[in-house]
This record gives C-alpha cells, sequence and structure tokens, in this order.
C-alpha cells in the first residue's frame, strides 16, 4: 500500500508530497485494507489524488465543490478532514454546496443564473447554517430545500420559455404557473415572496394553493380571490 500510495502521491520530485504525510498514514492504517484498495482501484480517485499532490487541485473545500459529485469525492473530503488537511465543516451541508454548484452551472441565461445563487445563498443557505447552529436540521429540511430550488429553476426555464425574464413576469405569468401544472409547483412559493422582498421582479400575489385533495389533485384560488378558511 506504501509503495503505491508513494506512486500516486508523488509531487512531481519522485518522492510524495511530504504534506500529504498523514493521509497515506490514515490510508494505511486502515481496519479494512481491502476496502482501501478497492477505493484505489478507481481511476477518478487516483487522478484525483495525483492531482492533489501535483497542486493541480486544490486542497480545499471549494476545489472538491467543483468536481462532479460522487461517493469517491465525499470519501476523500471526508479523509481529508479526519487527518487535518482539510477544515472540518458538515458533510451534509458539503454536499449541498456542491449540488447547487453544479445545479447552477446549468442555468441559462446569466440573469437567471444570479437571480437563482441570489435565492440560495440568502435564504437557504442562511436558514440551512441556522439549523445546524442550533440543532434543529432533520434530513428532510435537505429535500425540501432541493426540491424548492429546484422548481425554482423550473420556473426561470418556464418563464424563458415565454421570452419573459423574471424581472419582468407578471401576475399573469404567476396565477398561469400555478394553475398549468402539477401541485409540486407550489414549492416556487417562497422563491417568487423572496423575489419580490428583494425587488428582483415587481409586487406580485402568490395564489393560494389547498391541499388536502385526492392524490394528483388540488385546489387553485387565483390571487384576486379572496379564500374563507372556514368555508373549506
Amino acid at each position: 500500500m506504501r509503495r503505491r500510495l508513494a506512486v500516486l502521491l508523488d509531487d512531481g520530485t519522485g518522492r510524495p508530497a511530504p504534506r500529504l504525510g498523514p493521509l497515506a498514514d490514515a490510508l494505511c492504517s486502515a481496519r479494512n485494507p481491502m476496502s482501501t484498495e478497492a477505493w484505489l482501484r478507481s481511476r477518478p480517485v487516483r487522478e484525483r489524488l495525483k492531482s492533489i499532490a501535483r497542486g493541480d487541485l486544490a486542497r480545499a473545500h471549494e476545489a472538491l465543490s467543483a468536481l462532479p459529485p460522487s461517493g469517491g469525492v465525499n470519501h476523500l473530503r471526508q479523509l481529508l478532514m479526519s487527518v487535518g488537511l482539510l477544515p472540518l465543516q458538515d458533510t451534509e451541508l458539503l454536499k449541498f454546496e456542491q449540488w447547487t454548484k453544479h445545479l447552477l452551472d446549468r442555468i441559462e441565461p446569466a440573469e437567471d443564473r444570479r437571480d437563482l445563487a441570489t435565492y440560495i445563498a440568502w435564504h437557504h443557505r442562511r436558514r440551512l447554517r441556522g439549523k445546524l447552529a442550533d440543532g434543529s436540521i432533520k434530513p428532510k429540511t435537505w429535500r425540501t430545500a432541493q426540491s424548492q430550488i429546484r422548481t425554482a429553476a423550473k420556473f426561470l426555464a418556464w418563464l424563458r420559455a415565454r421570452d419573459t425574464a423574471l424581472a419582468d413576469c407578471t401576475q399573469h405569468d404567476v396565477d398561469r404557473w400555478f394553475a398549468g401544472g402539477p401541485s409540486t409547483r407550489n414549492y416556487a412559493r417562497r422563491f417568487i415572496n423572496f423575489a419580490v422582498q428583494r425587488r428582483i421582479c415587481g409586487t406580485l400575489r402568490v395564489p393560494y394553493v389547498k391541499h388536502g385533495q385526492p392524490v394528483g389533485v388540488h385546489m387553485y384560488v387565483p390571487s384576486h380571490v379572496r379564500v374563507n378558511a372556514a368555508s373549506c
């Protein structure tokens, strides 16, 4: 194992990078060497280790988050944190950061990417960090955040398909969005409210969507209609 790692962690001088000594020690002292051997058989894993040793891939959370999400990247990140080669951070938050980065990379045009990035940073990231700090975060919190972000991206794409930017979105657009699709479109509510509060778009009223109907059915009430809860 040490001979193999000496090759993988060569810093270009013919010797293992001294700064990666703790990583090599941890891999060689693993309780299950066969598992480590299987991990090192992965070509992407070997390439990442070589890149870190040569300095082509920065030993930083941001650099790892820029890589395509995978179990191998997550495992490498945890290893580097466990031996003190990366600052300790919450694993789920790091996965979320990586997921959002790759989602944003696919958003066009740049204006929509910027608006969605602002929503992620100032609504979701702040909220998730707060819940991590007070210990109130739950597994479904991450899933809900991803669903809301994914639906916000779909809403932006839906507007663009109608040659409309978020800044030019009208009440008619919002009403059509909620009336013309599945109930999962309701996940866009927070994004639209956020855009209004941040003055990214004009004043808009998010329609009321009543749940609790049979599966696949929801009651849509246009924003200009007031609903008496008692009558429902």
